[in-house]
């Protein structure tokens, strides 16, 4: 992997400003809806977002919201598979969520542990853009690793990939976007998009507040007599 690969992704860092510093996202939906109408994906060549439209995607079973570029060209699956999953075909992207409640205390290390315990990240020789800790979404402490997995030679496609692994007292919280381009020459169309993914869509996940949370009723907790 040469040194040049990443330059354009520091750039784009830059760029776009450091984690939480997103612009606001519209109110969470039930499903990725738009904020206005999106421009589909054209041309054959890699895409980038369309960053004037924003949507969110909203979890009801990990009472989370994340917000999206150009929403209505996303598929979100929350019920099929253990983690969520939203896709953009256009751009070859995948964002994936996972949480969990662990028996004792946890922090970012131990979190990162269960993840890769759990088969959410990916094998591979990486090279790391950027290896951050952080405190967020909300209190979570964070280990935020920004990666990118080359091809064999410049001609095959390059895999970018934005982890995070969250802890927060007996929670775990893992985020993973996986972007691919078909080859070196697209770089800048990677860099953007693996900026985008770490300064507006994780750095703009939105937990649930706890005071607004459905609870169920004593009587159906303990069974209706």
């Amino acid at each position: 992997m040469n040194f040049f690969r990443a330059v354009p992704v520091l750039v784009a860092w830059v760029a776009l400003g450091a984690f939480g510093c997103a612009e606001s996202t519209p109110s969470p939906v039930e499903r990725p809806t738009t904020s206005g109408p999106a421009d589909s994906a054209g041309g054959s060549g890699p895409t980038s977002f369309d960053t004037q439209h924003w949507g969110t995607a909203h979890s009801k079973r990990f009472a989370l919201t994340i917000p999206l570029p150009e929403p209505k060209n996303w598929t979100l699956d929350d019920h099929s598979q253990r983690e969520l999953t939203v896709r953009h075909l256009a751009t070859r992207s995948v964002v994936q969520i996972f949480t969990t409640t662990e028996p004792s205390l946890v922090n970012r290390q131990r979190c990162e542990d269960r993840a890769r315990d759990l088969g959410f990240v990916p094998t591979g020789k990486m090279t790391t853009v950027e290896d951050a800790t952080t405190i967020g979404p909300g209190a979570y402490d964070t280990r935020v690793w920004v990666t990118l997995l080359p091809g064999a030679t410049e001609r095959d496609p390059i895999l970018g990939h934005v982890f995070a692994f969250g802890g927060y007292i007996r929670k775990c919280l893992f985020f993973h976007f996986q972007t691919e381009i078909p080859s070196a020459r697209d770089e800048s169309a990677l860099s953007a998009r693996l900026a985008l993914a770490r300064t507006r869509i994780l750095g703009a996940l939105a937990l649930d507040d706890f005071d607004n949370l459905p609870r169920e009723e004593p009587s159906k907790r303990r069974g209706a007599r």
